[in-house]
This record gives structure tokens, C-alpha cells and sequence, in this order.
């Protein structure tokens, strides 16, 4: 088979370090390990170096650093031709936004999740109009596509139902955990925080994204409730976008500040992979409180590193942690408080969910992804083999 894959989401400096770049840089990798001797032509940006290993081919794409919102524009050019000039068996976009208004070959597209669509008005503050019309619109063309791979179950309920797509083509394969991020024993893991990071004290940890639905404010609401009640240790609030001056940054500082609480709020910026276990097996918890996700993958990633989850139960995260975590009402703070109570006082407990969400982590992997994407792939050559001999 002769497969093209868009690897774009994992070189943009946009996406590379959040979810969809990660997913594509894992499954691409993974795809490529258990190749079976397919041939993979990797789409790619110009200029770009390709973190990957393997045999493949490469496919340098035109890109506009600094007008990035013109891209999709592009794209629904470039793409098309080139799909037509290299003759794909299959081609698999890892972008929605990509998708052009007409295949030229057989196509999977991947459909994360819905977040554009279901908090629109949040949206609508953060990105350019130009950007969300072209998003909907791609949503609009899905129907071209011959399957849509999503992350979870939930997200392919919510897809089926509020774009209307056929529940049939949806294939929900989840992703795995990163291969570098493995447990630590907790007090070289603590010792390595404060090594390089100057975190001394006990922490709670969040990674991940500052956007609307990640719920940061009553997290900080929480953290100030757990403090005045006797906690004595930090929240560490790690990820890229914490570091950049824009609104909802600002606005989440402004309430640790309102709460007193600048010296216990700890902002680590981008954690590498290479650290970012150090973190996961250190804390007392990993706390997320997300009102929306695809899958969530740092909870995967935390359970891998043993380290308790205590989690919004919103959207497809208890599908996701299953009997590993605990479970609050993200727009209850008084839950958020009463959960980790109940966690934080019971030794017991802690033990317990760090060996059910270790055992739980095992259930996911990039190479159960990566076969069962190869298998949608072959399904669907093989679908188009025996069309075309009838």
C-alpha cells in the first residue's frame, strides 16, 4: 500500500507540543514501526526537520510561517494537486482543516473533537472568524471522507450527533501514552523537581492547555478553599502557554492574585518529555478539571506515571479513567474540595489509585493504534480493490 499521512500538526509551532501534534508524531512513529513494508510518503513543511525513525518518503509542503491563518487556503490547492501527482492508495488527514473539497484518493480524516463547535463564543474571542468559518466548513465536507477516526467514544456520539455524520463511519481508535514517560520512585522524583525546577514543597500538578473549557479559574478557587483549610504545599501549572501574556493568562493570575496566593502557584512553562514524568511520579495528585475533552491525554499520561488522578467528570474522562480515578463536578468547587479531601486523608486510598491507574495506563497503546489504524487502512484499499474489479 502506498499511504500518505499528513505529519504537519506535529512540526507547527502551533500544535506540536498539545494534543493533536503529539497524536501525530506517536502514531506516525508507531505506523512506521510495524510498516509491514507499506510504503508511507509523510506530508510535511517545507523546510522542516522529521523527528521520526524508519523507512519513508517525504513530501515538502509550502507554508506560511507568519500568515498562518492563510494556510487552509493553500492547502486546499497544494494538497490536491500533490495527491493527484503521487498517486496514493490512501491518504490520512490528521487536520480536519485540511481536508480540500474533493479526495483523490481513498481518505481518513481524524476528528479530535468538537471543542470550536460546542464552546463557539469562547472561540469566536481567541481566533480569527476567517479561521473558524474555514474549520466549519471543513466539518461540512467530512462526508467526502471513506472513515473518521476519533479518540474516544464520547467524542464520536458527539460528532455523529451534532454534525449529523453517519455513526458507521466513525472508527474510534484511542491513543496510547508517550513511550519516554514512565514512573519514578517519588522522592528521586521529587528530589529532581526541586533540582531543577525549585520545587521544594508538596504539589499538585495540572498540565495542558489555559483556553476557556481547561476550568483554571475555579481550579485556583479550589487550591485557595484547600489552603485555608490546611494544605500546605503548591499547585504547578505546567504547559507552553502559561508563559505568553494573552487574556485568559492574565485573567488566571489576576484571581491568584485576588486569593493571595502568588508565592504558592508555581508556572514551570513547557515541561520537557524527558521531565515531565518527574512531575507526574512527585505529586501528591494530578488534578484536571476540564470541562471538555476529546481523550485527555494527560490523564492517560498521569496514570502511566502513578500518579492519583483526581478529574472532572465531564465529557469522555471517565471513560478514559474508568475505577483509576476520582471523579468531581468541574463547576463545583465545593466537589473539587470535598474529592480531594477524601483523597489527601486516606494514605490508603492514594496507594490504591496509583496501582489501579498504572494497570489501567496498560490498556492503551500506540501500538494497539497503529494496528488497528493499519487495519482501517487495508479495510478500506481493499474495499476500493473490489469496487474497482466489479
Amino acid at each position: 500500500m502506498r499511504i500518505g499521512i499528513d505529519l504537519r500538526p506535529a512540526q507547527k509551532k502551533n500544535s506540536r507540543r498539545r494534543g493533536v501534534g503529539k497524536y501525530t508524531q506517536q502514531l506516525v512513529q508507531a505506523l512506521l514501526d510495524a510498516s509491514a513494508g507499506h510504503d508511507f510518503l509523510l506530508y510535511t513543511l517545507k523546510g522542516c526537520a522529521i523527528d521520526l525513525k524508519g523507512k519513508f518518503q517525504s513530501r515538502p509542503i509550502f507554508y506560511l510561517h507568519r500568515a498562518a491563518r492563510l494556510n487552509w487556503v493553500i492547502d486546499w490547492f497544494l494538497l490536491s494537486h500533490y495527491l493527484n501527482v503521487d498517486r496514493l492508495d490512501l491518504f490520512h488527514y490528521t487536520d480536519a482543516l485540511s481536508l480540500p473539497p474533493r479526495k483523490r484518493c481513498r481518505t481518513v480524516v481524524t476528528v479530535y473533537d468538537l471543542i470550536p463547535l460546542v464552546f463557539r463564543e469562547e472561540t469566536v474571542q481567541n481566533v480569527p472568524r476567517d479561521f473558524l468559518w474555514a474549520l466549519e466548513r471543513a466539518y461540512d465536507r467530512l462526508h467526502i471522507a471513506d472513515s473518521i477516526v476519533t479518540i474516544s467514544s464520547f467524542s464520536a456520539h458527539d460528532i455523529a450527533n451534532r454534525l449529523g455524520i453517519d455513526r458507521e463511519l466513525l472508527q474510534v481508535i484511542y491513543p496510547g501514552a508517550n513511550p519516554l514517560l514512565n514512573p519514578f520512585e517519588a522522592s528521586l522524583a521529587r528530589q529532581l523537581v526541586a533540582e531543577r525546577y525549585g520545587i521544594r514543597l508538596p504539589f499538585l500538578f495540572y498540565v495542558g492547555g489555559t483556553d476557556f473549557r481547561k476550568n483554571l479559574l475555579r481550579l485556583v478557587d479550589f487550591f485557595a478553599h484547600i489552603c485555608k483549610q490546611g494544605f500546605a504545599g503548591d499547585l504547578v501549572l505546567a504547559g507552553e502557554t502559561f508563559q505568553f501574556s494573552i487574556p485568559e493568562v492574565l485573567r488566571l493570575k489576576r484571581r491568584i492574585g485576588r486569593n493571595d496566593l502568588e508565592d504558592r502557584v508555581k508556572f514551570p512553562g513547557y515541561v520537557p518529555d524527558e521531565h515531565l514524568s518527574w512531575f507526574y511520579s512527585g505529586a501528591v495528585c494530578f488534578i484536571f478539571p476540564s470541562l471538555y475533552e476529546g481523550f485527555g491525554l494527560p490523564l492517560l499520561e498521569a496514570m502511566k506515571c502513578g500518579a492519583p488522578a483526581l478529574v472532572s467528570r465531564a465529557s469522555c474522562l471517565p471513560e478514559i479513567g474508568g475505577d483509576a480515578a476520582l471523579y468531581f463536578d468541574p463547576e463545583d468547587v465545593a466537589s473539587m474540595v470535598s474529592t480531594f479531601l477524601e483523597f489527601y486523608e486516606s494514605p490508603r486510598l492514594a496507594e490504591e489509585m496509583k496501582s489501579r491507574g498504572m494497570a489501567r495506563a496498560r490498556r492503551f497503546s500506540w501500538e494497539k493504534a497503529a494496528a488497528q489504524t493499519h487495519q482501517l487502512y487495508k479495510r478500506l484499499i481493499k474495499g476500493q480493490a473490489s469496487a474497482h474489479r466489479k
